[in-house]
């Protein structure tokens, strides 16, 4: 197994953007989202605009038993 760190970063605006895709999201009432919006906007205002982290790549190979390859 293999990893490589991918450092990443999010604003407000990147998070809901991809937030805004999820199908749990989009079932929603548009006050819901409304809410969840200001509330991510207050969340990333008070972590000084940004939320930083380091994800990891993974890569996993397997053999099956009994294959020879």
């Amino acid at each position: 197994m293999l990893t490589a760190p991918a450092p990443a970063e999010d604003t407000a605006e990147t998070y809901l953007a991809l937030v805004a895709t999820t199908a749990t999201y989009l079932h929603l009432d548009p006050n819901r989202r409304a809410v969840l919006d200001r509330s991510v906007r207050e969340l990333f205002a008070v972590a000084k605009g940004s939320d930083r982290w380091v994800d990891h790549a993974v890569l996993v190979s397997a053999r099956r038993a009994g294959v020879l390859g």
